[in-house]
Formats: C-alpha cells, sequence, structure tokens
C-alpha cells in the first residue's frame, strides 16, 4: 500500500476509516439534503391535507356562486364539458392525467381522477372550479407524494339532467 508496510491489523483499520470516510461524504453530499427535502414535502402535503379537511362542507350545504348560471346538462353533454374544463386546466397547469373513470347514478355523475401534479398546480386546479359551466363538488382527496410529485386521487360529483 504505497510503498508502506502495515501490518493486518492496520490495513483492516485503515479500510475500515476509508470505508467511514466514504459513508460521511454521501450521508453530507446526498443522503442528508434528501431526507430534509423529503421532511419538507410530506409537510407540505400535511399543510394540504389539513386545508382541504377544513374546507369540507356537507354536501347539503354548498354555497353556490350567485355571480353566474350554474347549469346540468344531459349525461353526455355533461361529461363532455367536464372532460373538456379538465383537460384544459391539465394543459394550463402543467398536471398529467393518469386515469379518468365515471360512474352514474339517479342524476349523479362521479369522476374518479387520479392525476400527478405540484402543490401549486393542484391549489390553482382547485381555484379553478368557478370558471367551469357546471357545478363541481369534491367529494374525495387523498394526496401522496412519490419521488417530489404529488399523486392525486380525487371524487368529483355533479348533477345531469
Amino acid at each position: 500500500m504505497f510503498g508502506l508496510k502495515l501490518s493486518p491489523r492496520e490495513q483492516r483499520m485503515a479500510f475500515l476509516a476509508g470505508v467511514a470516510f466514504v459513508f460521511l461524504i454521501f450521508w453530507y453530499v446526498f443522503l442528508d439534503p434528501l431526507l430534509i427535502s423529503i421532511n419538507n414535502k410530506s409537510t407540505k402535503i400535511a399543510k394540504a391535507q389539513l386545508e382541504l379537511k377544513q374546507l369540507n362542507v356537507p354536501l347539503g350545504k354548498i354555497p353556490v356562486p350567485l355571480r353566474r348560471d350554474i347549469q346540468f346538462f344531459p349525461r353526455e353533454t355533461q361529461l363532455t364539458t367536464i372532460v373538456g374544463f379538465i383537460n384544459s386546466e391539465f394543459k394550463q397547469y402543467g398536471m398529467e392525467l393518469v386515469s379518468l373513470h365515471e360512474s352514474a347514478d339517479k342524476n349523479e355523475l362521479s369522476l374518479n381522477l387520479e392525476f400527478i401534479t405540484s402543490y401549486d398546480s393542484f391549489i390553482k386546479f382547485l381555484e379553478s372550479f368557478p370558471e367551469s359551466k357546471t357545478l363541481l363538488i369534491v367529494d374525495q382527496v387523498n394526496l401522496n407524494d412519490e419521488g417530489g410529485q404529488l399523486v392525486v386521487e380525487m371524487t368529483l360529483l355533479t348533477g345531469y339532467r
């Protein structure tokens, strides 16, 4: 080892010191910033979930904005209107739709969405709901942080004629 004559014990100690040094460099350069980032994102998600719970309004007492006319269309037209609105908002805010499933029961249309976005884009998306041509009710939301991205599972409700 570089012309030095070390005993087997000294060689083992030098190897362990080298491994410890490499681990410390790995910790400070990569692992510690990653853990801090994960903690910050978890805090943001918890904050967003708390805000959504605080906004929870019973379905019978949802305030309807008075500045616009709420329209309920026939089922297919209503579905087309909502999907068009969702597509335009996703493009505007750079959100990625993973899946969209719809079901209908007794003049109630339910849309289950799964998409990937950032926290800010998700809030802007929710704030854009009054711009839609029909009433959209957020029934259920589940937020997960996966690799720095917010994975959202959301159920929207609306009526149709």
